[in-house]
């Protein structure tokens, strides 16, 4: 559980600190592209990502200047690795999304994670409760039937000596 826990679990968005920056363009209408969870999804065709490859940034559906993204928007984001991992979207020198809103989408998956995780952990014990319960039930079970058969035989065995045989 602890592995599957780590393997789904985000630590955190990409650092400001350590970040470049790069021109990028809004390829989507963020304003129409809503995710469940209340996320904005902003598709950016940023430079130095291999060919064809878009970067993704969730914006929460509150964030000041979230209307003001556009497709075919010009814009700089500050990125992390290859392909970019988006820690900030700024016009000019001006932050428009910072990296508080864009790292809300990773706490929100994390949430997600744990509720998943909770989940399937609630379902393993209820299978395993349920599957303690009938080998409890099939023990009992053989216990008594096994008791009443050693019980017939003690009986048996004893009204065949007791009709006509003396103990001797």
């Amino acid at each position: 559980m602890p592995v599957i826990f780590l393997c789904f679990w985000h630590f955190g968005g990409p650092d400001v600190e350590g970040a470049d920056a790069r021109p990028a363009v809004i390829v989507n209408d963020p304003a129409t592209d809503l995710q469940d969870g209340g996320f904005h999804r902003v598709s950016l065709a940023v430079e130095g990502n291999p060919e064809g490859q878009l970067s993704l940034a969730f914006v929460p559906e509150g964030a000041s200047n979230r209307d003001v993204l556009h497709p075919g928007d010009r814009l700089m984001v500050l990125c992390e690795g290859t392909p970019c991992e988006v820690a900030e979207i700024q016009r000019g020198n001006r932050a428009l999304i910072g990296n508080g809103p864009l790292s809300e989408f990773y706490r929100y998956q994390n949430r997600l994670t744990v509720l998943g995780l909770l989940v399937w952990g609630l379902l393993a014990l209820a299978f395993l409760s349920v599957a303690w319960r009938d080998h409890h039930e099939l023990l009992q079970q053989e216990s008594e039937s096994g008791g009443s058969r050693s019980s017939r035989r003690r009986r048996s065995s004893r009204t065949s000596r007791g009709r006509g045989a003396t103990r001797g």
